[in-house]
């Protein structure tokens, strides 16, 4: 089924509404007054032409009663009276040509790095999880290879881990289903620690923390494969 987004109104149908709008022209005139019309007309031809090339979409709407019609209508031609006609908009053209390196050097005294533990929390690396919590390093690279944990890397090579995915020496269950669901260990770690509606507000993590896998992994499929 099409959606809003999908529709488009081209050149052509733009033609299309004019003739209908034409033809419809001489006949409201005799009913109605000449500026009324001749909006009725134009109206009427732009919905006649995306109705018939969205029949399915707009199938539901015309099994709707002459009431809800009306507050189509309504809506409609309110927001053409309380919205603005586009201004056009001069800027002050291009700027003045740099190379690649001296562009890419400006966008990085623009650009402000964010450090991670500032978005993702607390982390830790492979020395601090084996010493503190007791992971060795092969457990944690199987679990890496696994999915089971999810890391970020800092720097050039080193991985570091965020310390709240583990409870009881080793991380909680679901971490690897959420991520393939979220597409990514970045946005599925970003969900794992906000608060989720579908969960009633508590963050997904603290619910996994709890045994309840299954209920956030149906959460996680809501959230993104709805998208």
């Amino acid at each position: 089924m099409a959606t809003a987004e999908a529709i488009t109104f081209t050149a052509k149908d733009a033609r299309r509404a004019d003739r209908i709008a034409d033809e419809l022209q001489p006949t409201l005139k005799a009913k109605l007054g000449p500026q009324a019309a001749t909006l009725t007309a134009n109206v009427a031809g732009i919905v006649a032409v995306m109705v018939e090339e969205n029949a399915s979409l707009y199938g539901n709407l015309i099994q709707r009663s002459q009431p809800d019609l009306v507050l189509v209508v309504k809506t409609l031609l309110n927001s053409m009276i309380h919205t603005k006609p586009a201004e056009i908009a001069k800027g002050e053209g291009l700027g003045e040509l740099v190379s690649v390196s001296e562009g890419k050097a400006k966008l990085h005294a623009y650009a402000k790095d964010i450090p991670l533990e500032v978005w993702a929390g607390k982390m830790a690396g492979t020395t601090e999880l084996q010493e503190t919590f007791g992971i060795s390093r092969s457990t944690l690279y199987d679990w890496q290879q696994a999915g089971h944990v999810i890391s970020f890397l800092k720097g050039v090579k080193k991985h570091v881990f965020p310390v709240a995915q583990f409870m009881d020496r080793r991380p909680v269950a679901g971490l690897a289903e959420i991520t393939k669901i979220a597409g990514g260990q970045r946005i599925a770690w970003l969900w794992l620690i906000e608060p989720c509606p579908e969960l009633k507000g508590k963050k997904p993590l603290d619910v996994l923390k709890t045994d309840e896998s299954v209920k956030v992994i149906e959460a996680a499929r809501t959230i993104f494969e709805s998208q």
